[in-house]
């Protein structure tokens, strides 16, 4: 009995040990930085509940002087009721306001006109054809991506899938807000019940979109 219950601890603590390192690895595997000393535009992903950290990020790559402009896209999405507004408000409007309010000038703000959207369908592939589309008129070639970090690397393999002509960059980059003090990183995704949430659905959103 005690044998066994030995070997079944060594097996119990290898396979945690195994998982661990598959684990670590699937979560960093979807997080990259790509940085640019300079672009014509910094390009913030519509991302919902998280334009909050994107429209940050953004900010302190504008301060940075990265870029002079800043471009938001619209998917859509309530972000909620706005007393001064006296309406819902839109995920892009508050993007916007968050920038007037960190300084960035209104003048150097732009949004892509129109929902993202393709028929019924939003999403990261359809959001970079729009932008590819928005870029192109505007004589932009290179652009900083914004977005979160366990979406940079679909994010990324988006606009750099996007053909010649159709694709009128030089150079993209991308960059991430960094995690919270508080939050759990990617290497130990997995005890984080948000983030079992994030990192197996962008795994299946990548199977779909290949």
């Amino acid at each position: 009995m005690g044998i066994r219950f030995v070997k079944y601890s060594v097996f119990a603590v290898a396979a945690v040990g195994l998982w661990s390192l598959i684990a670590a690895a699937l979560g960093n595997y979807l997080v990259v930085s790509q940085p640019l000393d300079s672009a014509d535009a910094i390009i913030v992903l519509a991302g919902g509940r998280e334009h909050e950290e994107r429209g940050l990020e953004a900010v302190r790559l504008f301060r940075l002087g990265v870029s002079t402009k800043i471009i938001l896209t619209n998917d859509g999405g309530q972000a909620g009721w706005d007393d001064d507004a006296g309406r819902n408000l839109l995920f892009v409007e508050r993007s916007r306001l968050l920038l007037l309010s960190n300084g960035v000038p209104k003048e150097s703000i732009e949004i892509v006109p129109g929902v993202i959207r393709d028929g019924s369908r939003v999403g990261t592939v359809v959001e970079a054809n729009a932008v590819s589309s928005f870029c192109k008129d505007q004589g932009y070639t290179r652009i900083m991506l914004v977005t979160s970090a366990f979406h940079t690397r679909r994010a990324l393999e988006a606009y750099l899938r996007i053909p010649k002509p159709d694709s009128p960059f030089d150079a993209v980059g991308i960059s991430h807000p960094p995690l919270p003090k508080d939050e759990i990183s990617y290497t130990f995704w997995w005890l984080s019940l948000k983030k079992w949430r994030l990192v197996p659905g962008e795994y299946i959103k990548m199977l779909v979109s290949a």
